[in-house]
C-alpha cells in the first residue's frame, strides 16, 4: 500500500504487457536472465545457543573463524576475507568471497543467542541445461557450502 509497491506493481504490469505482446512469458524472460546471468540460490544455517556458556561458545566461534579464516570452503578458494569489525562503524560479521562467485557470511544475531551463516551460490546454466538441474546444483553446492562451514566452527550437523 506504499507508493514504493505501486511504483514496482505497474513497472511489473508493464513488463508483463510488453513480454506478452512478443508472445513471450515472465517465466521466459526469468529464463533468460538465469542463462545470462547464472541461477542464485541463498540459504541460511542458524546456530542457537543457551544461556552465558552459549553466548561464549557463539562469541568463540566467530574469534576461531576470525584469528584463523579457512583457505577453503568445501574445496573452493576463498579469495577474500572481509571483517566488517574492523570497519567503520563495525558490525561483527565476517564475508568469505569464494571461486566461483559464491560467498559465506557469518554473524552472530544481535537480538537471540544464534549466530547466522548465510550462503549464497551461483551456478551457470550451460547450453540446454533445465533450470531444475540448475536449482539442484545450487543446492548440493549450498549443502556441502554448509557442512564444511558446521565442520569449521565444531558444530554437528
Amino acid at each position: 500500500r506504499d507508493k514504493d509497491g505501486v511504483s514496482a506493481a505497474v513497472l511489473f504490469a508493464e513488463l508483463a504487457a510488453s513480454l506478452r505482446a512478443a508472445n513471450r512469458t515472465i517465466w521466459d524472460e526469468l529464463f533468460r536472465i538465469y542463462q545470462r546471468y547464472g541461477y542464485c540460490g541463498s540459504a541460511q544455517q542458524s546456530i542457537t545457543r543457551k544461556g552465558p556458556e552459549g553466548a561464549r561458545e557463539l562469541a568463540q566461534m566467530m574469534a576461531t573463524l576470525r584469528d584463523t579464516p579457512p583457505k577453503k570452503i568445501a574445496d573452493l578458494a576463498v579469495l577474500d576475507t572481509a571483517d566488517y569489525l574492523t570497519r567503520s562503524p563495525g558490525s561483527d560479521m565476517l564475508t568469505f568471497s569464494l571461486e566461483g562467485g559464491h560467498r559465506v557470511i557469518a554473524r552472530p544475531s544481535g537480538t537471540e543467542p544464534k549466530a547466522k551463516i548465510y550462503f549464497d551460490v551461483r551456478v551457470d546454466l550451460k547450453d540446454g541445461q533445465t533450470l531444475e538441474s540448475a536449482k539442484a546444483a545450487a543446492g548440493a553446492l549450498i549443502e556441502g557450502l554448509r557442512a564444511d562451514m558446521l565442520r569449521l566452527v565444531g558444530v554437528s550437523p
